[in-house]
């Protein structure tokens, strides 16, 4: 399965299409609590439409690798994260914990690439911290090191660069490394052009500030906290199985289907409606026997209103990599609680992600793709605690789907 480029999304785009006010309200992803008003039937125009790869503004162009850079993880890893970094920035020193804590939840996935950047012209230790760094890099103990100065950085940053040398020396000391020679590349400046050599190459490049990150030579222009790396990483997961295009019609359309969601608190069973919505049966269907939903979680959950499922970066802001047109049967409402349908950010924006209504929702009559009814299990999603999807990515989830089961009758 490959990214149609035609339909793949910006994580940027999807974030600011989240912040727009009728998305907030409806079942798409958001980055601020959400507060079970009613919403404006009438979706948001296509300004909220994320745009595709080819529109999307120039990103900053990625500086080549040089031999003084360092990188920790399996060379083999499908993320990529390449930091630039000066070791006395107050916004490097919060991103170090961050990027442990990425590298704890993916040791096996997340590869680290770390630029030295020190703002030499701003900093007045940036230099000689970024040489006692390579100073230990070279003695094989980089990251030992680094570890050290982001861990103690309020114990130093506000020293005078004359009493820095000996602070890093007694650093040095009890890391094990070897003091002397550690105190003489110290003394003898021998780093002091590879770090030269680095500040000059990424100024030119455009960088002006840090901490600066890419996910595999994607700028990540989002704030640097660690549910926003780590829904990035998510994304970008998911895009390696995202599907070129919507699947091929698959469904009897005069018969019956009923599907059932196994889930860890239960089973949730519904009646799907093919005649009414066959596009949104005809891909839940698919996606179901592909295992898409495997493993996905009830993202939203706004008690009392509705819960959404279908996005198995658990974000809110994933999708199969295709969209397929609303489809509106007038006959079918939100009149009562049980209600399956379509998340949308507009018209002709349906993917992957749907919601199930918990109370009548007559706002949402006329555009949402309703394509089925819960026959039993609603007082499972009844019971869920408020979710937010990027708020609460790192929490335990209230209810994941376990497995999907299709039955035609």
């Amino acid at each position: 399965m490959h990214i149609d480029q035609r339909t793949a999304i910006p994580l940027l785009a999807l974030v600011l299409a989240a912040c727009t006010t009728e998305a907030r309200t409806s079942p798409t992803a958001t980055p601020t609590r959400i507060t079970p008003t009613v919403p404006s039937p009438t979706p948001t125009p296509p300004t909220s439409t994320p745009l595709p790869r080819s529109t999307a503004q120039t990103r900053t162009p990625l500086p080549a690798l040089a031999p003084a850079e360092w990188t920790l993880g399996p060379d083999e890893a499908w993320i990529t994260l390449d930091v630039y970094c000066d070791f006395q920035a107050v916004g490097c020193a919060a991103l170090s914990p961050l990027l442990d804590a990425l590298l704890e939840r993916h040791p096996d996935d997340l590869r680290l690439v770390y630029h030295q950047y020190p703002l030499i012209t701003i900093n007045d230790k940036a230099s000689l911290a970024a040489q006692a760094a390579e100073a230990a890099g070279a003695q094989g103990m980089f990251w030992e090191f680094s570890d050290a100065l982001y861990g103690n950085w309020a114990d130093w940053v506000s020293l005078p660069p004359e009493d820095f040398p000996a602070w890093l020396v007694a650093f040095a000391e009890d890391l094990d490394l070897d003091a002397q020679r550690f105190e003489q590349d110290l003394e003898s400046g021998a780093f002091a052009e590879v770090v030269e050599v680095a500040h000059q190459r990424i100024a030119i490049s455009g960088i002006m500030s840090v901490p600066v990150v890419y996910l595999n030579a994607d700028l990540v222009q989002l704030d640097l906290n660690l549910n926003n790396l780590e829904a990035a990483i998510r994304l970008e997961a998911l895009s390696a199985i995202e599907y070129e295009s919507e699947p091929p019609m698959l469904i009897d359309l005069e018969a019956s289907y009923q599907a059932t969601l196994h889930l860890d608190q239960g089973e949730i069973v519904i009646e799907l409606y093919p005649a009414s919505a066959p596009m949104a049966v005809n891909s839940f269907v698919f996606l179901a026997g592909e295992g898409w939903l495997d493993g996905a979680i009830f993202h939203r959950v706004l008690p009392g209103v509705l819960a959404e499922t279908g996005d198995p970066s658990g974000t809110g802001l994933g999708g199969p990599g295709y969209f397929f047109a609303t489809e509106l049967d007038p006959s079918l409402d939100f009149g009562e609680a049980g209600a399956v349908a379509m998340s949308s950010a507009g018209m002709g924006t349906n993917g992957s992600q749907f919601f199930i209504s918990l109370a009548p929702l007559p706002q949402f009559n006329g555009s949402r793709t309703i394509f089925g009814q819960v026959l039993s299990g609603l007082e499972i999603l009844l019971a869920l605690p408020r979710r937010d999807p990027l708020f609460d990515l790192l929490n335990p989830a209230g209810a994941t789907i376990l497995s999907v089961t299709i039955e035609e009758r």
